[in-house]
């Protein structure tokens, strides 16, 4: 039969959690000495390796040993049966601290445990309180991932957050992006003036691409297969319009594109249809959804 943990020593340990601010390292490690003795895989140890994790975050001390204990505390936890709700939080300090750290890998993975956790908690926790574990999932992404298709995330979740969250998410999320030297200075400059405002996250993206028209597209194809002749033509026109299509996937999904011209010239003889076979060109470059018209 499992055994019940110790009350007293868990509301010590809670007591010392809510005090972090003016926990002092003296107390933290007595903390964890009187946890070991209830066992090394002991509830009581987890709680006391959670604490002295959060007591790190805060006085920016001793992280790594910080972030090993909290790393042990969620293996007890996960074995021992601690609450879901606890383990979620004590992953979102791991993920915070393993920013601190600089190890982005590490701490995107904890965030997204956090955010699968929450998951399965939906139902317990409010909704501010997934709001922010999911928003901090695409904040730390961004140190890895497309800038601009986390943003877009970051910026559909911003508005919901408290402006206390959304004061510590941008600080985490200027922090990942000044790692990213692959991307424009444009892009980062933007990023380093983000704010805690509600509509900080929407003014940093970049304007809306066109949206490509399918059924408008198909008709212009179709309009440029009754043309008689020039195949190679027809084929290259129908080239161009796929690659922008794939361009424009491409930008959505945050990922760079390769800037290209694409300029057609229409040689020939008066009365050749030259301006019917431009306008078709044309057509299939806007209805692709480029920005970009074929001449």
């Amino acid at each position: 039969m499992p055994r019940t943990p110790d009350a007293a020593f868990l509301e010590r340990a809670l007591a010392l959690n809510d005090s972090y601010s003016t926990a002092t390292a003296e107390q933290v490690d007595k903390l964890i000495a009187d946890a070991r003795a209830f066992g090394e895989s002991s509830v009581e140890l987890a709680y006391a390796l959670a604490v002295q994790g959060r007591v790190a975050r805060w006085s920016q001390r001793r992280l790594a040993e910080g972030a090993a204990g909290l790393d042990r505390a969620i293996a007890i936890g996960e074995a021992e049966g601690v609450p879901a709700d606890v383990r979620a939080r004590w992953l979102t300090t791991l993920a915070v601290l393993r920013d601190d750290l600089n190890e982005p890998a590490k701490a995107i993975e904890a965030a997204e445990r956090t955010q699968a956790l929450s998951a399965e908690l939906k139902s317990s926790l409010t909704s501010e309180t997934l709001d922010a574990r999911a928003c901090l999932v695409h904040v730390m992404r961004v140190g890895l991932h497309p800038i601009v298709a986390e943003l877009r995330r970051i910026a559909d979740i911003w508005p919901r957050l408290t402006e206390g969250e959304r004061k510590v998410q941008v600080d985490i999320l200027k922090r990942f992006a000044n790692r990213r030297s692959d991307q424009p200075k444009e892009l980062l400059e933007r990023l380093a003036r983000a704010t805690f405002e509600p509509d900080s996250i929407q003014k940093l993206l970049p304007p809306p691409e066109p949206q490509a028209d399918p059924v408008a597209l198909a008709a212009v194809i179709a309009e440029l297969d009754g043309l008689i002749g020039l195949g190679e033509v027809k084929a290259e026109v129908k080239r161009l319009a796929a690659v922008l299509q794939v361009e424009q996937m491409r930008r959505k999904a945050g990922l760079p594109v390769v800037a290209r011209a694409s300029h057609f010239v229409f040689l020939g003889l008066p009365a050749r249809g030259r301006r019917r076979w431009r306008g078709c060109s044309g057509a299939c470059s806007k209805r692709s959804a480029s920005s970009r018209a074929a001449t």
